[in-house]
């Protein structure tokens, strides 16, 4: 430990500097012969960047920038229970417990030390210390309050500490290669780093759809990991390669940041093209709308990927049939489709059609689960028409009172169609026509007028 340093001093410095700002900003607060312009403008871009009153709603855009709020040890201990997730039914996760706290503590200034940073029970020295298991393990939860599933092991901090106090790595960590290092010493804010890989997450395409992609894109000489297989696969739906997304944004990062102020709507959230032409021809750019983003990426992963692949087995399955027929010579005009002779094209047509209907599920579950994220992420929820939101908001409301939280009467009673033979137009207008004379009393020759 570097005896010298002091994150207390740092955080003291910040905070007087956030008092100084926030009182030149209140009429009340300065007089009016000291307060200076320069102050009222900097609580300005304060207010702005770091959401007012609206940014405790959406941290995803004002998350590092809450700092500016941090006046009074006061301040900061709201702040550690907020991080702790705690809410009127639960503690959460908490970095200490407040019954631990001594009395006065607001009333205690938070300093520096010259030989141990700080000794304030409120101090970063102390809170967020990694050798304290409550502080190892705080604010692990989701965004419903529930506990987050982490293998035990990394969550005992023990575990990354030789016992002469040097630091190490779990075990865990090594076996899964999950622990990296920041080797950029230009970094010094945690929020100008970037994750060590991309997150597959829930959201992702299903093993038969990925399976398709490796057979028709990735060479058989090269052996990818699944998480690279799904990069590629995301850089094929979005048409934008994983690489350079990564180099675009530290670039962009480097003349624009989290904090960075006098910047529109625009710039922030970006603009789009779609492919539309107004009255005019001339093209349409507008801002991003996420459901049109999934629509056009779903479509590049049919025209590129599926449509080539079931091309290709039809013709194969072509070239078989003729083969087939020209072994025959005069008795090909006999020959039914259902010989054992047209064996090998049943075979090469089922097997198409069943790995179709596996690749076209999975791409329907991950079309319909990039929706679903959307509304459910406060961040692409802005670009969701509000009526919309609405729609989704009323209906999972209404869900929730139903049984396995559905609308569907065959997934919710195990009622299925009675006619199975048929198909479901003929189901539905079966349906209909009941309907009108069971319910509605209408004879049947005007059932089928209204049919």
């Amino acid at each position: 430990m570097d005896a010298s340093h002091s994150d207390s001093d740092l955080e003291r410095k910040l905070m007087d500097e956030n008092i100084a700002t926030g009182a030149a900003a209140g009429m009340a607060h300065a007089q009016n012969m000291q307060r200076k312009k320069n102050l009222v403008a900097e609580q300005k871009q304060m207010r702005s960047l770091s959401g007012g009153t609206a940014g405790r709603d959406n941290l995803e855009y004002f998350a590092a920038t809450q700092y500016v709020m941090i006046k009074t040890e006061q301040n900061l201990h709201a702040h550690y229970e907020m991080y702790s997730g705690k809410t009127c039914e639960s503690p959460g996760k908490p970095l200490f417990k407040n019954t631990e706290l001594p009395p006065g503590v607001y009333n205690r200034v938070l300093t520096g030390n010259p030989t141990l940073g700080g000794t304030h029970p409120l101090g970063p020295e102390y809170v967020w210390s990694q050798r304290r298991q409550q502080s190892f393990e705080a604010g692990a939860l989701d965004i419903d309050g529930k506990e987050l599933d982490i293998d035990p092991d990394q969550l005992t901090c023990s575990n990354y500490w030789f016992e002469d106090g040097s630091f190490t790595v779990s075990r865990t960590d090594l076996d899964l290669d999950s622990f990296f290092f920041c080797i950029d010493p230009s970094v010094t804010n945690i929020f100008d780093c970037v994750l060590p890989r991309s997150i597959v997450g829930a959201v992702s395409a299903g093993a038969d759809l990925l399976k398709l992609y490796e057979e028709e894109k990735v060479p058989a000489d090269e052996k990818l990991t699944p998480s690279e297989i799904s990069d590629r696969f995301n850089a094929l739906m979005t048409k934008r390669d994983a690489t350079h997304v990564r180099m675009e944004t530290q670039m962009m990062e480097s003349i624009l940041s989290y904090d960075s102020v006098d910047i529109t709507e625009m710039e922030r959230k970006g603009l789009r093209y779609y492919g539309e032409k107004d009255s005019k021809d001339q093209f349409v750019v507008e801002h991003r709308q996420i459901l049109k983003d999934i629509q056009s990426e779903t479509r590049s992963v049919i025209s590129s990927l599926i449509e080539p692949w079931v091309q290709k087995q039809e013709a194969l399955a072509r070239d078989k049939h003729h083969e087939i027929m020209e072994s025959l010579g005069e008795d090909a005009m006999d020959t039914d489709y259902y010989d054992d002779i047209m064996r090998t094209v049943r075979d090469i047509e089922d097997a198409t059609q069943l790995k179709h209907s596996k690749v076209t599920k999975d791409l329907i579950h991950l079309h319909v689960s990039r929706i679903q994220r959307c509304f459910e992420s406060k961040v692409d929820r802005e670009s969701i028409p509000q009526g919309y939101n609405a729609m989704y908001d009323g209906l999972n409301a209404e869900l929730s009172k139903t049984e396995n939280n559905t609308a569907s009467v065959a997934w919710a009673y195990d009622n299925q169609l009675l006619a199975s033979d048929l198909t479901a137009y003929a189901q539905c207008s079966l349906f209909v026509g009941q309907f009108f004379q069971d319910d509605c009393f209408s004879a049947p020759f005007h059932s089928n007028l209204q049919l």
